[in-house]
Formats: C-alpha cells, structure tokens, sequence
C-alpha cells in the first residue's frame, strides 16, 4: 500500500492551511521570483515535507532565505508541445498585417518590464521600419489599471506600431499568436519559470530574455540573452517587517534595443536559434 501524497499549486502562504489534515505526506509546489521570501510564506512551506520548486535558482532562494536543503527539490514545468508548436495556424488577424512582428505576452507591470520594452521599442524603431510589436497584457490585481491610459501617458513617437491583444478565454487561443508573430521579447526583471517564454520557444520563436532567474534552467544556448545588474527592489509588493524586499535585475535596455534590431536584420540567424531553440524545448521540456 502507498501513503496518499498531498501537493498544493498556489502561493506558498497558504500551502499549511490547503493541507491542513491531509493524510501522508504534504508537498508545497511554489514559484516566486525574488531573492527575499515574504515571512508567512516561508512558515507555511516549513511546515510541509517536501517543497518543490521549478527550477535550481528558485532553490537557491529559498536556500538563501533559510529553507532547509533536505526539504527543497526541483520539479520543473513543462510545455505541452502537442498543443505549442510550430505547426499550429497563426492567428489570422495579426499575421495578415505586414512587417517583422515581436510578441511580448504577460502581465503589464513592472517585473515584466511591459512598460520600458514599449519604450525601448518605440526608440529603436522608426517609419524607415517594417516592423510591429504585439502584446497580449492586461493587470487584473491592479484595479486602476487603464491601457489606453498607460500608453497615452508614454508619449510614443510611433503608437500606430504597436497591436494590442485583448484577454482571452481559453489558455490554447494563444498558440496561434505566437505562430503569426516572427519573435517573442520579455525584459522582465524576475520570472519564477517563464511559461510564455517557454511556448514561444516550442513554437518555434527566437526569444530576446533576461538572462537571470527561472529561464536560466530552460533557456540553453538558443536565447538573445539581455546583460542585467542585480538591484534592490524599491516598489512594494508583499508585505515584510524589515522592509527588506529583495533584489532583482534591471535589463540592460539598451542592450535590447540592440538584440530587437539584431533580430530584425538578421532574420535567418534568428530563425535558425529559434528552430533549435524549439527542438530543446519540445524534447527536454513537453509535458
């Protein structure tokens, strides 16, 4: 007979509640993406036998952060590559619009760097270029979040470049904008795993990343990686008595703006990443 064994998915906070009597041992899978734990986190996956985390930087913070060694393992995610593949059909919409197409997907805040790679783009990118950026954004915890606002308040050179994306309803409705576009960029400044990275990676997509935190585990010798400093987070977003949140990197974005115009002229090199890049995705990664 086996014992029953108990994982909780969600916010490490509320691992030690979600399993509170359960039977056999407990797991508490978690994701963060600083290198400081919130306080209560950190109680709640003590309590449990085993954490899992996605990748071996994520285990280092929690390490770092007091986590006993025994208790951590890692467990990485994954992409379904029967569903994320390059031989999906794009998204009529965007591929019917001409030009060069980079694809930005995730929350628009400041970890993910929505904002200053708008910015970075717009600067890097005139009329004398054919070339669009599409993201698919929103910010449903911020509850004052206006797009329309965001970006007028930028005062971009060139707004008609940029195709916004609306949410959508189902998580597969996203393959076929990966397809239609030419590569994926994400500045962000932390990442827990990077699921979109990853997909576009299965699809085929050369990725212009971070090279810091969770990709680091999945990204191999395929990504236009972007130079970062480690700096200390200076916006609140979890409570913590010392005041202490963290560090995380600030991208080099004038190095992006140089891979984005990299990729943009040498498109067979980068097409050429992007296969590879899909290949270990696919083998080393599909669910």
């Amino acid at each position: 007979e086996r014992d029953i064994v108990s994982i909780a998915l969600l916010f490490g906070v509320f691992a030690e509640q979600a399993l509170a009597g359960a039977s056999g041992p407990r797991i508490g899978y978690t994701v963060w993406e600083s290198t400081r734990y919130p306080e209560d986190w950190l109680r709640s996956l003590e309590s449990m036998d085993r954490v899992w985390v996605p990748t071996h930087w994520g285990r280092d913070v929690l390490l770092a952060n007091g986590m006993a060694p025994g208790l951590v393992s890692v467990v990485p995610e994954g992409v379904d590559a029967a569903v994320f593949n390059p031989d999906v059909s794009p998204a009529e919409a965007i591929a019917s619009s001409p030009g060069f197409k980079f694809l930005n997907i995730g929350r628009y805040e400041k970890r993910k760097g929505t904002r200053d790679l708008i910015l970075a783009f717009d600067a890097e990118f005139g009329t004398n270029d054919d070339v669009l950026l599409v993201i698919a954004c929103d910010n449903p915890h911020a509850t004052d979040f206006d797009l329309t606002r965001e970006i007028r308040s930028l005062s971009l050179r060139h707004p008609e470049n940029l195709v916004f994306v609306p949410p959508v309803a189902r998580h597969d409705s996203l393959v076929g904008l990966y397809t239609a576009c030419d590569a994926f960029v994400s500045p962000f400044r932390a990442e827990g795993w990077g699921l979109p990275i990853m997909e576009a990676m299965a699809c085929d997509l050369p990725v212009i990343v971070t090279d810091y935190s969770g990709p680091t585990e999945f990204l191999g010798d395929h990504a236009y990686r972007l130079d970062y400093n480690l700096v200390d987070i200076d916006e609140p977003y979890f409570e913590v008595s010392s005041g202490n949140l963290g560090q995380w990197a600030e991208p080099d974005f004038m190095h992006l703006r140089h891979q984005m115009r990299e990729v943009y002229q040498n498109r067979e090199k980068a097409s050429e990443l992007g296969r590879r890049g899909g290949q270990h995705a696919r083998e080393k990664f599909s669910w």
